[in-house]
């Protein structure tokens, strides 16, 4: 038999393991409504998004740290999503110049791995530490279609004679973020029912741009705007939560998390506003009931503060109006003019055998790109489809480990306006259908 000694050991190296595969070559996974995740460990992932009011995995680092201590015992979490986006956008209507900036891309089908791990270790009877590492978030998009037309492109200094892709550069156009969050915690049990903790969070953050040689004459640094291969940054917040057993049937939870404050990203900091791409801070608190042993019904409530950050709260066109004042990259250039973003989820589990459990779930939330021609095209970078369903399961092979599967899909919904290139003579109608599946595999260990 395995000494604890032994299995501390051997859950940090499978987490430092972990983290440095995903630093490596990791994949981003797209949110709901913006670049935050909208679900971390498995048991979240089943019910829609759901870990505030409810301790049903090790990874409270990652959500709500102050369900650490609700949990029993020492366990080893590891799990895999897979991914598998794709993305449609089209352009119609763009009459001027013959029509032939009209044009339709669908992105390559693509599988995208997203592994993460969790473990959890009392100090005592009322204190526990935990490190949780995952992805927390990011953008994945490319697509390589081009009008067709030579020399159509909008920078043929850059591009010469090439065709012109959907943002009139050349070339393949997307964005390709990608987050890595590295969370240690502390829970502590205050009282016999509540439960406070506090986890800082440490994000590693890799960008690529590519495609967008038609924005660098706005730019107040033109060659670092695209093409520029991966950059990366890092930064640190905090995350504090507290998870209440108020009753035998009925709990509660609340956590917040801080802006995340990023490193300068230099290789895109002609595109990027202000140079960096910090993580909005967010809070959530919800609510779970136990109508009868065997069922658990949950739901919370999520608020995402994106304004506050340069990069996602300016304007589209605040560049391409005024080149001078208001420079791409600038502290006041174009972003992607989202607002503040509230998300609403609710899950349902039931356990039908003390070895089996059932859960499913359910995540809705206003798309948090504002209408109108300030809005679209640059968005074309970050799909974020508004809706999203779960649903899956946990069967306990013995007394300490525990399987779970689970599959969940972002709801088609395509929203379309006005081209913001009507302020360069071409306009038309923009229109984005996102299309994104994903099923996950975990593996619990109770030590």
């Amino acid at each position: 038999m395995r000494t604890g000694r032994t299995w501390v050991t051997a859950a940090l190296y499978a987490l430092a393991g972990l983290a440095g595969g995903m630093a490596g070559g990791m994949a981003p996974a797209w949110a709901s409504g913006g670049i935050l995740t909208n679900a971390i460990g498995p048991g979240g992932r089943m019910m829609g998004g759901i870990s505030t009011p409810v301790a049903l995995d090790g990874y409270g680092a990652a959500n709500n740290p102050g369900t650490l201590t609700a949990l029993d015992g020492e366990r080893l979490e590891l799990g895999l999503e897979v991914f598998m986006p794709r993305l449609r956008v089209r352009r119609t209507g763009a009459d001027a110049f013959g029509g032939i900036y009209n044009i339709d891309s669908t992105s390559r089908g693509s599988l995208i791995f997203v592994p993460e791990g969790a473990y959890v270790r009392p100090i005592n009877d009322d204190w526990s530490w935990s490190l949780a590492v995952s992805s927390n978030g990011g953008i994945a998009t490319d697509l390589n279609d081009d009008n067709g037309v030579p020399g159509s492109n909008l920078n043929p200094e850059e591009c010469g004679n090439r065709p012109s892709n959907f943002l009139f550069g050349c070339g393949p156009v997307g964005m390709s973020l990608l987050l890595l969050n590295i969370a240690p915690a502390l829970g502590w049990q205050v009282s016999e029912r509540h439960h406070v903790g506090i986890s800082p969070q440490f994000v590693y953050q890799r960008v690529k741009i590519f495609g967008l040689q038609a924005l660098q004459g706005v730019s107040q640094e033109p060659d670092r705007v695209t093409n520029n291969s991966y950059d990366s940054a890092w930064g640190a917040g905090v995350r504090i939560g507290w998870y209440g057993e108020i009753t035998d049937w009925l709990t509660l939870g609340a956590h917040y998390a801080s802006r995340v404050y990023m490193q300068e990203l230099d290789k895109y900091r002609g595109v990027i506003a202000n140079g960096s791409l910090d993580l909005p801070e967010n809070f959530t608190v919800g609510a779970a009931v136990r109508p009868h042993p065997q069922w658990l019904i949950a739901t919370e409530v999520q608020r995402v503060n994106y304004e506050a950050i340069p990069a996602t709260a300016n304007g589209v066109l605040n560049s391409l109006v005024d080149p001078v004042g208001q420079p791409l990259g600038s502290s006041e250039g174009s972003g992607f003019n989202w607002r503040n973003g509230t998300y609403y989820k609710i899950g349902v589990a039931w356990q039908p055998t003390p070895d089996l459990a059932l859960r499913a779930g359910m995540l809705w939330g206003k798309r948090v790109m504002r209408r109108g021609i300030n809005q679209l095209t640059l968005n074309m970078l970050v799909p974020n489809p508004e809706h999203m369903v779960t649903f899956g399961g946990s069967w306990r092979m013995d007394a300490r480990n525990t399987l779970h599967a689970g599959y969940r899909q972002f709801l088609v919904k395509g929203y379309r306006g006005p081209s913001a290139s009507a302020v360069l003579g071409i306009g038309g109608t923009e229109e984005l259908r996102p299309y994104v599946r994903a099923v996950f595999f975990a593996w619990t260990r109770e030590m």
